[in-house]
């Protein structure tokens, strides 16, 4: 062989070997760094993860609440690598967390209450965490399957942002408003002769006895339940939205559930079955919310938990 061509030869060979060495240096590289990096993911089971939001049509400005919830299989004291997704299209009012203790794991609750800053329909993108699946031993990233779209409407309390459709619906009330005037007005006659007959029937009747065996409140409230006793909070809460009324619905349920003073929510929580764990302890931190939140908020926090506290009381009841 000529000598160029030995040298030509002998040149490729070497080129062949430093890219090979080269290459190996480079994936020996990224497995040492994608080594040190699963290093800091905390080993978990996560066969829940869940984002929902309590509403889907807001108005631009008004709150709602974005709940993310996580079931852990594992006993864990605190929860790394969640990525929540970007909220850019909202305000932020307030954020809470909680980790309490579940069978057969833990369960994770963040409520974020949120307020739309402009109108239309807003995506929210999966949260995910990222951890080593405890069952394959790999890095995965967990994520929440469900969509979110928050359909932002317009204020009702700004007069600007009225539509034509609005502008026809008043229309079409004030028309229909009108006729009613006029034949109520026709037979105003008819009705004003009726209503004083029922007047004169109702002053002439005999007023009824009060029976003798009336028991006084505080007996009445002696001798109810405990879930009657949260059924009648419910209902003063309905009438008076009140922080007294709040601290009331919340001992009563804490009661309905058997808890002492030196309970917390997770101890509460801890011993109840599994299956009514969702329903209670979502009452429990909304009780917790309605009675220690901040007062402009209040008034929300009341509205959102009365739904919740009614299925709670149905469940008790039965």
């Amino acid at each position: 062989m000529p000598p160029l061509q030995n040298a030509a030869a002998l040149h490729i060979r070497y080129e062949t070997v430093m890219m090979k060495r080269i290459s190996l240096l480079f994936i020996a590289f990224a497995l040492g760094t994608g080594f040190a990096c699963a290093q800091n993911l905390q080993q978990l089971t996560i066969p829940m993860l869940t984002l929902a939001a309590d509403k889907t049509h807001v108005p631009v400005g008004q709150p709602f609440h974005l709940t993310v919830h996580a079931h852990i299989t594992q006993n864990i004291t605190h929860l790394d690598n969640l990525t929540l997704p970007s909220l850019s299209d909202f305000d932020e009012v307030s954020r809470e967390a909680h980790l309490v203790p579940a069978a057969g794991g833990s369960d994770y609750d963040e409520v974020l209450t949120l307020k739309p800053k402009h109108e239309g329909d807003i995506e929210i993108a999966p949260v995910t965490i990222d951890a080593i699946n405890a069952e394959t031993m790999k890095p995965s990233r967990f994520s929440s399957t469900e969509q979110v779209v928050i359909h932002a409407g317009a204020d009702p309390a700004n007069k600007d942002s009225l539509t034509p459709q609005v502008l026809e619906r008043y229309a079409a009330i004030g028309v229909i408003s009108f006729f009613i005037a006029y034949l109520t007005f026709r037979i105003g006659g008819t009705l004003f002769d009726w209503a004083v007959d029922a007047y004169k029937a109702w002053r002439t009747r005999p007023a009824p006895t009060p029976p003798s065996n009336v028991i006084p409140t505080s007996l009445q409230l002696a001798s109810m339940s405990a879930v009657e006793r949260f059924r009648l909070a419910i209902t003063t809460l309905q009438r008076d939205p009140s922080e007294s009324s709040a601290e009331a619905l919340r001992t009563a349920l804490r009661d309905a559930l058997g808890a002492t003073e030196e309970e917390t929510m997770a101890d509460i929580l801890a011993r109840m079955p599994e299956s009514e764990r969702s329903i209670l302890g979502r009452a429990l931190r909304a009780a917790e919310r309605a009675a220690f939140i901040d007062t402009s908020l209040r008034r929300s926090a009341i509205d959102d938990g009365l739904p919740i506290f009614e299925i709670a009381c149905q469940r008790l009841e039965k």
